[in-house]
């Protein structure tokens, strides 16, 4: 029950997070001067982040 129940909370989050990655490729595209690492936000990157270590303990467990 508990895994069920943390694996659609982490695919949620993964949709969410897919979501906001296209987000801020698509406003980062037009400035081509600026690295796409630059123009990506902090917060973006420590999501996804998040997103993959969440994932990987699920299927740890």
């Amino acid at each position: 029950m508990l895994s069920e129940e943390r694996e659609k909370a982490s695919e949620a989050r993964q949709t969410v997070i897919h979501k906001i990655a296209k987000k801020s490729t698509i406003n980062s595209i037009p400035s081509k001067k600026v690295s796409p690492f630059h123009s990506c936000q902090p917060g973006v990157i420590s999501l996804l982040l998040h997103a993959v270590v969440d994932s990987a303990q699920c299927f740890m467990t």
